[in-house]
């Protein structure tokens, strides 16, 4: 199955994405323009060459970044984002303000003292077992 071919739904690759350890870090860094997964290693000292190669690959089964094979000697690759791959930051870009918004020293800072929180109702109420009594 070639990679063009291979299609995965978004829920899914944010899932993955999320799962695996420095999966994000990297998209991120190809993002802001850091093409070569050397000087990605440099700059994550815990990032191992294997590791980098493994995410590098799933990303470009799932069509998030694009390969860039140069003829250099030594052969060396660049990667970049494709357009799915800054969808994908986009939405892990929602997922951090929405957690920045939802930390507890945010919300403290947007609450008055003494205002109640509004609760928000259950769609399901958990139902309740009847108790078992001697």
């Amino acid at each position: 199955m070639s990679p063009s071919s291979y299609h995965v739904g978004t829920a899914t690759i944010i899932e993955s994405l999320l799962k695996r350890k420095w999966s994000v870090i990297i998209l991120r860094h190809l993002a802001n323009g850091i093409s070569d997964p050397a000087e990605i290693r440099k700059r994550e000292e815990a990032l191992t060459p294997l590791a980098i190669n493994e995410r590098l690959r799933n990303m470009l089964r799932y069509g998030l970044i694009t390969c860039y094979r140069r003829l250099t000697r030594p052969k060396s690759a660049r990667y970049r984002p494709s357009p799915r791959g800054y969808q994908i930051i986009e939405v892990l870009d929602l997922i951090d303000r929405l957690d920045k918004q939802n930390s507890p020293a945010e919300r403290s800072a947007q609450e008055e003292p003494g205002t109640p929180v509004p609760r928000i109702p259950m769609a399901h109420p958990p139902t309740k077992k009847p108790s078992k009594s001697s």
